[in-house]
């Protein structure tokens, strides 16, 4: 069994209060829980306008498996007009 994470961090563009920061991070979650079946949560910046930052994590028999898993996570985000990705933790247990 293999655990696996990533820590993205990201800076944000054209965004006015917190309230549209976590409207957008709540939409990244989202839709990545939804189609990678992972665990996901914001964890860090929290009242920062222009920085956030996400944890992903996948539990799989492959750690090939969990890093092709993790680099779609990363590539979705990537397509984000609003955000930036500046730094990514790699995180295995």
């Amino acid at each position: 069994m293999h655990l696996l994470g990533i820590e993205v961090s990201f800076h944000f563009y054209y965004i006015e209060s917190l309230k549209e920061k976590r409207r957008i991070m709540r939409s990244i979650i989202d839709h990545v829980q939804s189609r990678y079946k992972i665990s996901a949560a914001e964890v860090g910046y929290l009242d920062s306008l222009e920085r956030g930052a996400i944890g992903f994590g996948v539990v799989s028999n492959s750690r090939k498996q969990a890093e092709k898993v993790l680099q779609k996570v990363i590539n979705h985000i990537d397509i984000q007009s609003e955000i930036e990705i500046i730094h990514i933790d790699w995180i295995e247990a």
